[in-house]
């Protein structure tokens, strides 16, 4: 297969490579006919736990058109400061648990691109905002308690 890498997006050419093919490939990747290329690992069979692991492919669907508040840690496992800042971010997790108007999901962006956002770097922990609740009086808490976990941490080193 052939790829095309156009300022960090990546078009994926399929199929028997003729000349006339390449041609129209090239063209309608500079004009934005075609989609990019986003990598993904498979999405799991089940996701259960504290901590919802996203995929590229389940981002839209879990993050952004969700009901729900959703905090995003944005990590790779082949860099080790993600190791302890997932730990603090599970504590947190399971902390706020018991909150239904807030998830908590994980993303490796080593694996997985996302078409709508782009971690600029990582560990990065963003807090999508549902437009439902947007004016819910409990938002303070989330944030005063993370706060409170990571100080707890850095005290204890």
């Amino acid at each position: 297969h052939i790829e095309i890498i156009k300022k960090e997006n990546r078009f994926v050419y399929e199929g028997n490579i003729t000349e006339e093919g390449l041609k129209n490939f090239i063209y309608d990747c500079m004009s934005g006919q075609i989609r990019r290329y986003l990598k993904s690992e498979e999405a799991p069979k089940s996701n259960s736990g504290v901590i919802l692991k996203v995929v590229g492919s389940t981002f839209n669907k879990e993050v952004l058109n969700n009901k729900l508040d959703v905090i995003v840690l944005f990590c790779t496992t082949e860099y080790p400061l993600c190791d302890s800042v997932r730990d603090i971010f599970k504590e947190v997790g399971e902390g706020l648990r018991r909150n239904r108007g807030l998830k908590f999901a994980e993303l490796d962006t080593m694996r997985n691109d996302v078409e709508s956002f782009e971690a600029e770097y990582f560990p990065m922990i963003v807090l999508f905002l549902s437009l439902i609740h947007i004016s819910e009086p409990t938002r303070p808490l989330y944030i005063s308690y993370a706060v409170f976990c990571l100080k707890k941490k850095k005290k204890k080193k």
